[in-house]
């Protein structure tokens, strides 16, 4: 709380047994909000996405919340927020399938999330999902093998409760994209 010159007591967010990785943070006022992949260490060997708000300036924290909460999994979160609205996007490997894009959305300031949509939803394996948000409008990029080699989608909604729209390859060539960054204005 003093531009960088000390810090408090580090806070143990996840608190497992298991490794938690790939940690995204985001801030909007006094309000803190960290996102992370949980990897078990024993069967079923899968991870999930979790995440935990402080409402004070990142001095406490709530207890954790799974979001992904699923059989398969989950990895590699990104996190965005605008005004009460935070948003959420991973990797999640369902059970004998391809890889997909998963999206929650939290209207109250990450009490709570909404069910988890696939925004994907092809036959490709689609990975690393990136996410912006400006006001109510809602941008997910990532890589997707739909086409028979990775190009860059991107997929936007300007009403987050109610879904997203068609999704558009806006790569489209011969060759392979990677690593795909989006931002929003």
């Amino acid at each position: 709380n003093n531009n960088g010159a000390s810090f408090g007591t580090p806070i143990n967010l996840s608190n497992s047994a298991d490794d938690s990785t790939r940690t995204q943070i985001a801030v909007s006022g006094t309000n803190v909000y960290v996102t992370w992949a949980d990897f078990r260490t024993s069967f079923p060997f899968t991870s999930e996405i979790f995440f935990a708000v402080s409402n004070n300036n990142g001095g406490s924290f709530g207890t954790p919340i799974n979001i992904s909460n699923s059989s398969g999994n989950s990895l590699d979160p990104q996190i965005a927020v605008s005004g009460t609205n935070v948003y959420v996007t991973w990797e999640e490997f369902p059970p004998l399938s391809n890889a997909e894009i998963f999206f929650a959305v939290s209207n109250n300031n990450g009490a709570s999330f909404g069910t988890p949509i696939n925004i994907s939803n092809n036959g490709g394996t689609s990975l690393d999902p990136q996410i912006a948000v400006s006001s109510n409008n809602v941008y997910v990029t990532w890589r997707d093998a739909t086409p028979g080699n990775f190009d860059t989608f991107v997929i936007s909604n300007d009403r987050p409760f109610v879904g997203f729209g068609t999704s558009i390859n806006i790569s489209n060539n011969l060759g392979a994209s990677f690593d795909p960054q989006i931002g929003a204005s």
